[in-house]
């Protein structure tokens, strides 16, 4: 099923026109919910990465196969130089003025 979702998705894209001339990266999967054990409050999740898609903005483009995107991923930093405390940035939007929306 993953590997026919993955097809439809990549077959797509290379369809609309819409994403010709720009940069993409389409990554597949399976998401695994692990139930949680006792005293846990959320159930553990793991993704399972499956296949990848790339294109750059000037057509280059490459297909990864699990083995090939796992390896690519297990040689990444875990170092996030972009990460935020998501406590602090909750804290933050609580003390914002409340932004209304009227609808109709």
């Amino acid at each position: 099923n993953t590997q026919m979702e993955f097809d439809r998705a990549y077959r797509s894209i290379l369809r609309e026109p819409n994403y010709q001339g720009r940069n993409l990266l389409f990554l597949s999967g399976i998401h695994i919910d692990i139930s949680p054990r006792r005293n846990q409050v959320f159930p553990l999740t793991k993704f399972v990465p499956w296949a990848a898609y790339s294109q750059t903005a000037e057509g280059e483009s490459t297909l990864y196969e699990q083995q090939e995107l796992n390896k690519m991923l297990r040689e990444q930093s875990v170092e996030n130089p972009d990460q935020i405390d998501l406590e602090e940035a909750i804290k933050l939007m609580e003390g914002e003025q409340e932004v209304t929306i009227n609808v109709g």
